[in-house]
């Protein structure tokens, strides 16, 4: 997509902030971590989504057969135990798994995108609730009576697709008015958090071009801004 790259996700947040912080409005900026994001998906959530996203049944039975009956060892002492059944998780270093993985999340982008009302910024411009680079999340929220809809959300994810959030590695940075006395699924209150490659501090920002990685990609969708350019 055209004009979506990972500067202008950057730019959006960017001057969020700056005017929640001139206006005085209340916003908290969500980052989201999910353990073990690679190693977690199950396979069926994962078949569902590429069958969902409308691939022929052709090529959902391909990308079946790289994962179907996979099994694995321990080895203690020199001795092997096992098979053990794998059934989650995509495959290290295989060329697929960036992308295959950067469709799971997409039904949960899309469920924050349709629940929260998000930022405006300026006049005439879409209200932006949600940001994604490759399997990082990040939410704009601006009331506390949100809150509900991003626990749901989230639930909803880690049953179907098996991903488990990482409230220690999930941050929150309060901007403007925000009362951070908002228990926000548990996660800690940062003066500062890195986010999308850059450092957003509280009261202002400030950029650090030593931490701009624009290798990353996140898979288009209608309803959740892309940086995939």
């Amino acid at each position: 997509m055209s004009d979506n790259t990972i500067l202008d996700a950057v730019a959006t947040v960017r001057d969020t902030i700056a005017q929640a912080e001139t206006n005085d409005i209340p916003l908290c900026v969500i980052t989201h971590d999910f353990q073990h994001k690679f190693d977690s998906i199950s396979h069926e959530y994962l078949f569902s989504i590429l069958r969902s996203y409308g691939l022929s049944a052709r090529l959902v039975a391909l990308m079946k057969n790289l994962y179907t009956d996979d099994t694995s060892a321990v080895q203690i002492n020199g001795d092997l135990h096992g098979p053990i059944s794998i059934r989650c998780g995509v495959r290290q270093v295989c060329p697929l798994s960036m992308t295959l993985y950067t469709l799971c999340p997409q039904p949960f982008l899309n469920m924050l995108e349709q629940r929260l009302p998000g930022a405006r910024i300026g006049r005439g411009n879409r209200p932006i609730s949600v940001m994604a680079n490759a399997d990082d999340v990040t939410i704009l929220l601006t009331s506390r009576t949100d809150i509900p809809a991003i626990e749901d959300a989230i639930r909803l994810f880690e049953n179907a697709s098996g991903a488990h959030l990482n409230t220690r590695k999930s941050q929150a940075l309060p901007i403007g008015r925000w009362n951070t006395s908002a228990n926000i699924t548990d996660m800690p209150y940062h003066p500062h958090l890195k986010e999308i490659g850059r450092a957003f501090l509280e009261h202002y920002t400030q950029i650090d071009h030593r931490h701009v990685d624009t290798t990353h990609r996140q898979s288009p969708s209608p309803n959740t801004r892309s940086i995939l350019p």
